[in-house]
């Protein structure tokens, strides 16, 4: 009695447990509602079509129209879409087995064609509907598909051009090419004014509506399709050897073939290789001889200003400087006010650049301060530079890129080393890029926020403009460096 007493408590919990857990284990497992969408004639596929089970979609079928769904026992509607034609519909009672199910979609038309370009080539790569279906197009741009009959618009869409027509579709089979004129395969070429080719180059094209990119190959020569007409194209020239790259906008006529012609020369605004002193710099312990800008006494910093009234521009330029040496730090202060000899100095870029793998970083600060040039200034770790605050060199404040985060992008001894800083007046403010041996280092914006300084008894907001390019020689007895050439150009 004990045995039977404690099976029959065994039950009872057991089924407690389920009943608690909410386990069915007498229901029935789901089974599969399948069939496929077909022509009147229930042989030929139709697709892609909506699935409907009691007007709720449920899935779309491919092109062979077939489907599968997996449902609770029970009674379903179920009903096929092809664009604005249905089935019938059709009920299933769903029990013990799988359900199949044939849905015919009455009263469409069969056309098949091509698209091609309007030079009667295979266009593929641009988005069709035919009516209100959506053409499949295989690697030759052609297609097969079913339309309802009556009149249909064919809209052909690419890259943001857009082709329409309007065809009436006939209630059996038909063939339709559609050719879309306008749009031809496209040649443009990219030189300078030598006749050298640019390679490489990414050059955005807009017609009207239609834009695409395209890049250039070792001829200096893109493809594209597209259309003809009045064009806006935009690229990027890079400036060698410094990473940093001047942008370009030509307006003209795309036809069969465009050829266009762009040069980084027709954008310096000022180049001095010092083979000469010109007079355009003035110089502090500095002087120029034999294609050289260097310091006179090492012992002592040395400056020399180019003013933006010898640039001849003021706002919106790249400098670019290169020097060789064996290691002594410089820097190029790319932007200047124009009286930071009298009252505020202002380095957009104060940027040391020591020997690689010293162990010193990549120095980027900015600094306000009264005195003639050689007057030590405060360092303007207030400013809004979007710099990080840190230490370097044991100087607590300085606004510089973190500590450590740019070890490799020291000075090269006894090689070319090209530093190039762009700077652009732009709404929010004073925008600068630098760069350095081809790599592009940072990205800072100057603004007219107000902060405190010491010698100022309210908030000042300086966002500076004007004033030129000042490059100097650190004090150094030991090392020697001198720069060989600067370029400003135009942005």
């Amino acid at each position: 009695m004990k045995g039977k007493k404690h099976w029959r408590l065994a039950v009872l919990l057991l089924t407690i447990a389920v009943l608690v857990s909410g386990c069915n284990l007498f229901a029935k497992p789901n089974r599969y509602i399948e069939g496929e969408v077909t022509m009147g004639d229930g042989k030929s596929p139709l697709g892609p079509a909506k699935i409907y089970v009691d007007d709720e979609l449920k899935v779309e079928t491919g092109a062979d129209g077939k489907f599968k769904i997996s449902v609770k026992p029970g009674s379903y509607k179920v009903k096929a879409a092809y664009g604005e034609r249905t089935s019938a519909v059709e009920t299933v009672n769903v029990d013990r087995e799988d359900v199949k199910v044939v849905l015919k979609i009455e009263g469409l038309g069969h056309v098949s064609g091509k698209v091609k370009l309007g030079d009667g080539s295979d266009f593929v790569g641009a988005t069709v509907t035919f009516g209100n279906i959506q053409l499949q197009l295989d690697d030759k741009g052609a297609y097969s598909t079913f339309v309802e009959p009556g009149q249909q618009q064919i809209k052909v869409e690419y890259k943001g051009f857009v082709y329409t027509e309007t065809y009436n579709m006939p209630s059996g089979n038909a063939t339709k090419d559609i050719t879309v004129a306008d749009l031809l395969t496209r040649t443009i070429t990219l030189k300078d004014k030598s006749d050298a080719p640019h390679k490489g180059v990414t050059i955005n094209v807009k017609v009207g509506t239609f834009a695409d990119s395209v890049i250039t190959n070792d001829e200096g020569k893109a493809s594209l399709i597209a259309p003809k007409g009045d064009a806006q194209f935009s690229f990027d020239l890079p400036i060698p050897g410094s990473g940093a790259a001047l942008g370009f906008t030509e307006e003209t006529e795309l036809d069969t073939a465009t050829t266009l012609v762009a040069d980084i020369e027709d954008r310096k605004v000022f180049f001095d290789d010092f083979s000469s002193d010109t007079g355009a710099f003035v110089l502090s312990n500095t002087a120029i001889a034999d294609g050289k800008l260097t310091s006179v006494d090492r012992g002592a910093r040395g400056i020399a200003w180019l003013k933006s009234t010898e640039m001849g521009i003021a706002n919106d330029y790249l400098v670019v400087v290169k020097g060789y040496g064996d290691g002594m730090a410089y820097r190029v202060n790319a932007y200047v006010p124009d009286d930071w000899d009298q009252n505020i100095v202002f380095a957009g870029y104060q940027s040391a650049i020591y020997v690689k793998g010293t162990g010193s970083a990549f120095q980027i600060s900015s600094f306000h301060g009264s005195g003639a040039p050689m007057a030590q200034p405060w360092w303007g770790q207030m400013r809004d530079l979007d710099f990080n605050n840190g230490l370097i060199g044991g100087d607590e404040g300085h606004p510089i890129i973190e500590p450590g985060s740019l070890m490799g992008i020291g000075y090269i001894a006894d090689e070319e080393n090209v530093f190039a800083a762009a700077i652009r007046d732009l709404d929010d403010g004073n925008h600068y890029s630098v760069y350095f041996n081809g790599q592009h280092i940072v990205e800072a914006i100057d603004t007219d926020e107000a902060h405190e300084y010491p010698w100022a008894e309210e908030p000042v907001a300086y966002q500076h403009t004007g004033g030129g390019i000042v490059l100097v020689f650190e004090v150094n007895a030991d090392k020697v460096f001198y720069i060989t050439e600067i370029a400003v150009y135009e942005l």
